[in-house]
């Protein structure tokens, strides 16, 4: 877009970080200057009107640009590298600000909500001219620009926060085109629906609060990412050919530009050990290089040359999951002490299975024991997650 041309050298050079983080700031620059020239515009005609509805949306507009001042500040914060109290980078400070806000916007939308009651009762009459619905289409004009200024740049730079403000901006345009319907509505059939309006703005500026702090929350408490990252994720990390499988993958977010993750990769016990860390290594290194995802592998040997071990292995895996279709096996290895044999093998199992975890555990060794006679069974229990 002109805009980012213009302040911006080298606004396609993205591999920068700080290009990135250029792009940022001057959205969140934008959308205080547009949310403040809304909102001064707005207030000032609701005020001329006695426009319960337009004051409204003009505070929604004035909790808008502080939402853009997170942004930017945001992106400043989290560009920090690491320190050593903070080993992990600062980007999570963003979802701690966002908390912030959302309590202003509920505290914003509920004392609205509060004066949109008392006003329908209260029946005050409004001012409605001609003016009002040109200052209204002026703004749903901006609103629109300012969503497809944010859309842009957040595709772009592939910001879920930039992206977010996109969706945001676009629930503005139809909270202001409502708000446009019931001027018109005044000024062709002097009927009057401000206040109901405003209820209903006031509702929306509440339900936009809650939203931020259920999605700020779940981020500060861990999410997982979504299921078309982490299929291509496991495709990069097990297309080597000397690669027998994979299990134990976990993710931890620092922010949404800062992923750690860690994942068992099963190579066959009889590779050399040395050609095995170098793929395990150029792994890591492209991980990251396509991710950006700070990988670490635990190489786990394999046996596939014990029938006495695949037998069992069989054995036990069509018995597990003939009880439990949910639950896989893996690390499975046999331990074999004068004349005692004893099986070790990990399960996975759901997370929606957790509460179950020790009961199934002894449920699966004691139908094993059964099953196998004179051998010990010893299972861990692992957690799988359901990525969405």
């Amino acid at each position: 877009m002109i805009i980012e041309k213009i302040f911006i050298k080298d606004h396609n050079n993205l591999t920068d970080e700080k290009v990135r983080t250029k792009h940022g700031i001057l959205a969140g620059i934008f959308g205080v200057i547009t949310n403040i020239l809304l909102f001064t515009i707005k207030v000032i005609f609701g005020i001329l009107s006695a426009s319960i509805s337009i004051i409204a949306d003009a505070i929604n507009n004035l909790s808008d640009s502080a939402s853009c001042i997170l942004t930017i500040f945001s992106f400043k914060i989290s560009s920090k590298p690491p320190d050593e109290k903070h080993p992990y980078g600062h980007e999570r400070i963003e979802y701690i600000i966002s908390l912030l806000i959302a309590v202003i916007i509920l505290l914003i939308g509920g004392s609205f909500f509060i004066e949109s009651i008392k006003l329908s009762i209260d029946k005050v009459d409004v001012k409605f001219e001609i003016i009002t619905i040109i200052i209204l289409v002026i703004s749903i004009v901006i609103k629109l620009y300012q969503a497809l200024f944010y859309y842009n740049i957040g595709k772009k730079i592939k910001s879920p926060v930039l992206i977010a403000s996109f969706r945001d901006s676009i629930s503005d345009v139809l909270v202001t085109t409502t708000v446009l319907v019931s001027t018109i509505i005044y000024l062709c059939a002097h009927v009057n629906i401000d206040t109901y309006i405003g209820i209903l703005v006031s509702i929306f500026i509440i339900y936009n609060g809650i939203k931020t702090i259920v999605e700020s929350s779940n981020l500060l408490i861990g999410e997982l990412p979504n299921k078309e990252f982490v299929n291509d994720f496991i495709n990069a990390c097990t297309k080597d050919e000397h690669i027998k499988g994979y299990h134990d993958l976990v993710f931890h977010m620092y922010g949404q530009n800062k992923l750690y993750a860690t994942i068992h990769l099963e190579f066959d016990y009889r590779d050399n050990i040395l050609h095995i860390h170098d793929i395990v290594d150029n792994i890591e290194k492209e991980i990251y290089r396509d991710f950006k995802t700070e990988l670490v592998v635990h190489m786990d040997p394999v046996i596939l040359d014990d029938e006495e071990l695949n037998n069992y292995k069989r054995i036990v895996t069509n018995l597990i999951q003939g009880l439990y279709s949910e639950v896989t096996l893996h690390d499975f290895r046999l331990v074999r002490v004068n004349n005692e044999k004893k099986l070790f093998f990990d399960c996975a199992m759901p997370v929606t299975l957790k509460s179950k975890y020790y009961d199934i555990k002894k449920d699966m060794e004691n139908r094993v024991c059964d099953t196998i006679k004179g051998i010990e069974c010893h299972i861990t229990v692992d957690t799988i997650f359901n990525y969405e």
